[in-house]
């Protein structure tokens, strides 16, 4: 994905209904070199979404985020913004 690419986004683990994704903190991605912007925080947080479902998703067929929802509350500690999305109750194709 050339967004992804772009803003150095990892997917870490991609598994059976688990997801993890993870962005380095720059000055590209922040307000202040501290709080991430919201949009980079649900870019991070829908790209293991995304992970997490295309894993049980059969080749044949596609799946696409309709609506995210994300407010963000507290300053960056760290080095980077990690999200892991876990979807309990699915079943395979």
């Amino acid at each position: 994905m050339p967004l992804a690419y772009l803003m150095q986004i990892e997917i870490e683990t991609v598994d059976d209904g688990v997801g993890v994704a993870s962005l380095p903190l720059s000055d590209a991605v922040t307000f202040d070199g501290v709080a991430f912007v919201a949009l980079a925080v649900r870019t991070v947080a829908d790209i293991a979404a995304d992970a997490a479902t295309l894993a049980m998703t059969p080749t044949d067929q596609r799946a696409y985020t309709t609506r995210i929802d994300s407010k963000v509350t507290a300053s960056t500690r760290g080095i980077h913004l990690s999200a892991r999305a876990h979807l309990p109750c699915h079943t395979r194709a």
